[in-house]
């Protein structure tokens, strides 16, 4: 450690332990301090304490007496048998005390590319202080177009100059900017026939203009194409192209018809027109069907239905997929249309309370309905799922007998037979 020529602040922790054949144990209650030689025991400079099985020494020390250069310091300590330690030391350097002198920033100059000296360069103007901030400008007029490197150091009053700190630039000797307006714009259909040789569509003469003309695509073969827009200034300089796509029809006389019939099946498709059809309906342009779907047959586990429509042409649609899932223990049939969604009742048969484990992947509402087999609502709730969750259902005021829980969630409805003993 380096110290000054001041005083030596020490912390030490001293902790003695001495081989005795008595069974009373010894405490430390007297310690001494002294440099570079051993004056002998009792001989250094004392240091007073409380006795006490270790202690924690924190004093301070004066070096005024001692020359500069390196120490050691040695401290031992006695205990209340009159046995003393052995010393520890610690070297220390002892310093003069030089004055701290805080510079300021007196001078800058900065450069471009090649360094002048430090007396070279351009001056920058400030007041000395201990930091600058300065906005300077930086001539490039008779630099050559290309990459530069600036060059900025600055000076303190004791004369230094610092390092000097360095950052790139770019000359770019722009052409004069001529403003220039939109003065004309054309459109072309899936090749390119060049510039000024598409469509022209007239605009006015501004900053920007807004077109809305009518694209004739009357002798464009085909269906699907991309069609390019593009515009030109007053200068004579094209925009690149703007792309879209269209789709022309090839039967531009639109029927407009009506659905007239319906038919839905069970995983496996019978052919169209065979399939079991929807109860008769109004014909429309859209239709809601609401029908019962027998189950009887299937196994257990995910099933699939299908439904199609028929329109006033007689033309069948592709058919519409939805899945739901039989489950045993109810005995009812579950629709669930999306394949994510589950309920479990557990204990059943139940006693006092039961609890709905509901299993949703989308965070929905839950509304839980319980029924007697007559169709009488007994209670109804509601709850949000995402993820497992486990639901109480308080089933104490319910009487002895069968009853059914109804769960929705959008369109997604189970319902599981629940056993109240």
């Amino acid at each position: 450690m380096r110290i000054s020529r001041k005083k030596i602040r020490i912390l030490l922790t001293v902790f003695v332990s001495l081989l005795v054949f008595q069974i009373k144990a010894q405490q430390v209650n007297y310690g001494e301090y002294f440099f570079d030689q051993d004056p002998g025991i009792g001989f250094g400079f004392p240091i007073g304490m409380a006795a006490a099985d270790s202690v924690n020494i924190n004093l301070n020390i004066s070096n005024t007496s001692l020359t500069q250069g390196f120490h050691t310091l040695f401290v031992r300590v006695r205990n209340s048998a009159g046995k003393w330690s052995f010393f520890q030391g610690r070297k220390f350097f002892i310093r003069p005390v030089e004055p701290i002198v805080s510079p300021k920033v007196v001078a800058a100059n900065f450069f471009i590319d090649s360094d002048p000296g430090f007396n070279g360069g351009t001056t920058v103007n400030f007041s000395p202080a201990d930091s600058v901030s300065n906005n300077a400008t930086t001539p490039t007029s008779t630099l050559t177009n290309g990459f530069h490197k600036l060059y900025m150091r600055v000076k303190d009053s004791l004369g230094n100059w610092s390092l000097y700190k360095s950052m790139d630039f770019d000359v770019d000797a722009l052409a004069p900017v001529v403003p220039a307006k939109i003065a004309g714009a054309e459109y072309f259909y899936d090749t390119d026939p060049g510039l000024g040789n598409g469509v022209s569509v007239t605009t006015p003469i501004d900053d920007s203009v807004s077109v809305n003309t009518g694209f004739n695509f009357n002798n464009v073969p085909g269906i699907f194409h991309s069609i390019y827009f593009r515009t030109k200034d007053s200068n004579g300089v094209w925009s690149h192209y703007t792309q879209g796509f269209m789709y022309k029809d090839i039967n531009p006389m639109i029927q407009s018809s009506k659905i007239t019939a319906a038919e839905y099946f069970l995983s496996h498709d019978p052919g169209m027109g065979n399939a079991t059809p929807v109860s008769s309906f109004a014909a429309a342009d859209n239709i809601d069907i609401n029908c019962s779907v027998a189950t009887t047959g299937l196994g257990f586990g995910y099933d699939s239905l299908y439904i199609r429509v028929k329109d006033s042409s007689g033309v069948w649609s592709l058919p519409v997929r939805n899945t739901f899932k039989v489950v045993d223990p109810a005995k009812v049939n579950d629709v669930v249309f999306n394949g994510d969604f589950d309920a479990i009742i557990t204990p059943n048969p139940a006693k006092e309370n039961t609890t709905i484990q509901i299993n949703s992947t989308e965070p929905v509402i839950v509304t839980i309905k319980v029924f007697t087999t007559v169709g009488a609502i007994v209670s109804e709730t509601a709850t949000s799922v995402h993820g497992l969750l486990q639901y109480p259902l308080d089933v104490n005021n319910l009487s002895s007998g069968t009853y059914f829980v109804e769960i929705n969630a959008g369109e997604n409805k189970l319902v599981r037979k629940l056993v109240k003993l």
